[in-house]
């Protein structure tokens, strides 16, 4: 299941559906009650998990309460939805964004039923809190984050294990998040014919740079990235000893897809000769889900 923030007008009735549904309805409360003042403000990160049929199925809500710290509200998820492990789901997303933020610890208002969930997930109980609505009573909950992985630290580990990089003399540079350059040379090994370059290498370096500029903008919100599709043009011949500079961005990015477009350079005395252009479109999922990030810690 994949949790994202809501984005249409359709994903944003589900989502305050839901939390109207759970949080509010129960005890009587408006419609409207399960809005919150803030929750328009650009700082406030939501939190949504959606079925096929686009039904709510869970929700959460994160914002900094004071300098370091991030508060979680509105967690949510549907009866016919529960034991299904959305709930932490929802929490990890919230703890991922808020650790990307530079957030140390997390806290929230829990209430008695909820208490077991949070525990499991590290929380907590720092004490009584409040008692809503006059009947349900709330506990305050903490939980120390550990500091986000830098991009330094995230690319380090990528090239550690990217043999095919390695193999190849490839070498990766990041100007920023979603934008970077691979440079390699021409060797014997990469010709198909005596003298010329196999177009499967040119292809690995243009797939390469462009994972990897997918790949950099979604370190930033630990997130890694597969291949969904891949274009390429070949424009010019490439020879042996001849040295390739590819440079690639992403040229869009939305909550599932991530879209490269790249160039591969011959450079030379003569200066820089395009010899291939690329198109690449990238699934983003949790860093979590291949423990990519605990070989971090």
């Amino acid at each position: 299941m994949t949790i994202t923030a809501p984005r249409t007008l359709r994903e944003w009735l589900a989502y305050y559906e839901l939390r109207y549904k759970v949080l509010r309805q129960p005890w009587q409360q408006p419609p409207g009650s399960e809005k919150a003042d803030d929750d328009e403000q650009p700082a406030v990160i939501h939190a949504l998990a959606l079925a096929p049929d686009g039904t709510a199925l869970a929700t959460g809500r994160l914002h900094e309460s004071a300098p370091g710290q991030g508060q979680v509200r509105f967690m949510a998820v549907a009866p016919e939805a529960q034991g299904q492990g959305l709930g932490g789901q929802v929490l990890r997303y919230l703890e991922a964004q808020a650790q990307a933020r530079g957030l140390r610890e997390i806290v929230l208002h829990a209430r008695e039923a909820a208490l077991a969930f949070y525990r499991r997930h590290g929380y907590a109980v720092l004490g009584p809190s409040h008692t809503l609505y006059g009947q349900i009573p709330h506990f305050l909950m903490q939980k120390a984050l550990p500091s986000a992985p830098s991009l330094a630290q995230m690319v380090a580990m990528y090239n550690s294990i990217n043999h095919y990089g390695r193999v190849n003399g490839m070498q990766l540079h990041v100007a920023k998040p979603g934008d970077v350059e691979y440079r390699m040379s021409v060797r014997d090994e990469h010709l198909s014919s005596p003298g010329t370059c196999h177009g499967g290498v040119l292809a690995g370096l243009m797939d390469a740079a462009l994972g990897a500029a997918a790949l950099t903008l979604a370190f930033t919100t630990q997130e890694l990235v597969s291949t969904v599709e891949f274009k390429m043009n070949f424009l010019h011949a490439v020879h042996l000893g001849d040295a390739l500079l590819a440079r690639a961005q992403v040229e869009h990015h939305g909550k599932k897809l991530v879209v490269t477009r790249g160039v591969i350079y011959r450079v030379g005395g003569t200066g820089e000769t395009a010899v291939a252009q690329g198109l690449g479109t990238f699934n983003r999922y949790p860093a979590d889900k291949r423990g990519f990030v605990k070989e971090l810690a």
